[in-house]
């Protein structure tokens, strides 16, 4: 009998991080193999006995004083056992980096101490979805522990909204002007202009402004300060949030032609995943990226609005082009999706491998 591997993990947040990088591949690997025991929980279990036979402890972006505490008191449990602990962390969380138009900038700078020292000091891995960010914490910490998971979208939450027919109707729709859509959280915006309103969609805006009347323009959840009186006249619209599990059906009730991604060049977006274009591509969306490290797989990226609007055109041009495109977009994702015995087992073996190899390689195989 193959034996049972206990794993204790921490999620943050029940939003898109927690899921992809905690809450997902736990549920996975849970249902699908009976010799794992993981159990995922939000608050860090403080009483001895509850760490019998556990191997790993992965913790989501822990970055308080509570946590160093906790740390220092799960010390006596680690020099007793086998225990380790992998630092789960997704974005750049170190302030200095972070975009003054962020709004998370000012905690992370208030925890920044913490947040080194238990990188450095009380983790025995660091794990991150890309390459970027890899090298990012290993330069930031000293830490050469850094390993890679890239995100996967998991089937079971995106596999149903495709199909070919679906795609042909949106573009042939007489009734509509193509929509656009741009799913973007708040963070990417400065709302409070602590950035002299300089943001993620600078370049863009403009040009958006300039088109409400060739292409309908859809914001899910927020939008540019500087486009409010437009959504306030109706002529670009804004859908409101919607929690990880609607998602989907809500992207796929706007019904979007196309899914664009912009993002203004900084450390801090250079070291950000994929995840949207994976998205677009699961639900066979076709989809233009900002030309950037996230998105070197993207099959169409921009650099400035012009070459925005040209490539929405490009993609636009006739029938036969655009369901191409979706094709393309969906081939993709099969690839792509947390299930497939190569992306899930990149998850098990960080849980598994003998920790006595030292981990010299930059991905899980």
């Amino acid at each position: 009998m193959n034996p049972i591997h206990k794993i204790l993990s921490v999620n943050a947040d029940r939003f898109a991080c927690g899921h992809y990088r905690v809450i997902w591949p736990n549920q996975v690997i849970n249902s699908r193999h009976e010799n794992f025991q993981i159990n995922t929980v939000e608050t860090l279990p403080t009483f001895p006995s509850f760490y019998q036979e556990v191997s790993k402890i992965k913790i989501q972006r822990p970055c308080l004083s509570q946590h160093i505490k906790y740390f220092e008191w799960l010390q006596e449990i680690k020099n007793k056992t086998n225990l380790k602990v992998i630092y789960e962390v997704d974005d750049v969380i170190l302030s200095e980096d972070i975009p003054k138009y962020n709004s998370n900038k000012d905690f992370f700078h208030s925890q920044r101490e913490n947040i080194i020292s238990l990188m450095k000091y009380f983790c025995d891995e660091i794990l991150t979805p890309s390459a970027t960010l890899s090298e990012y914490y290993k330069d930031k910490t000293g830490n050469n522990n850094v390993s890679v998971i890239p995100n996967y979208v998991p089937k079971f939450w995106m596999d149903r909204f495709f199909s070919e027919e679906k795609m042909l109707d949106r573009y042939t729709n007489p009734k509509s002007k193509p929509k656009i859509l741009f799913p973007a959280s708040a963070s990417h915006f400065d709302y409070q202009n602590k950035n002299n309103n300089l943001d993620d969609f600078t370049h863009v805006t403009d040009f958006i402004a300039k088109t409400v009347d060739d292409f309908e323009w859809v914001f899910f959840t927020y939008y540019p300060p500087s486009l409010h009186k437009l959504v306030t006249e109706g002529k670009i619209k804004c859908y409101s949030f919607q929690n990880i599990y609607d998602y989907p059906y809500a992207i796929d009730k706007i019904e979007p032609n196309i899914i664009v991604a912009p993002l203004s060049d900084s450390i801090f977006n250079q070291c950000k995943s994929d995840i949207k274009f994976k998205e677009a591509c699961s639900m066979g969306i076709p989809s233009i990226m900002q030309d950037s490290a996230p998105y070197e797989k993207a099959f169409l990226k921009f650099k400035t609005g012009s070459e925005l609007i040209d490539l929405i055109k490009l993609v636009l041009k006739d029938e036969l082009s655009y369901i191409n495109y979706c094709k393309e977009a969906r081939s993709f994702a099969q690839d792509n999706w947390l299930e497939n015995k190569e992306n899930i087992g990149k998850h098990i073996n960080c849980y598994t491998r003998n920790d006595s190899v030292p981990l010299n390689n930059l991905t899980y195989n």
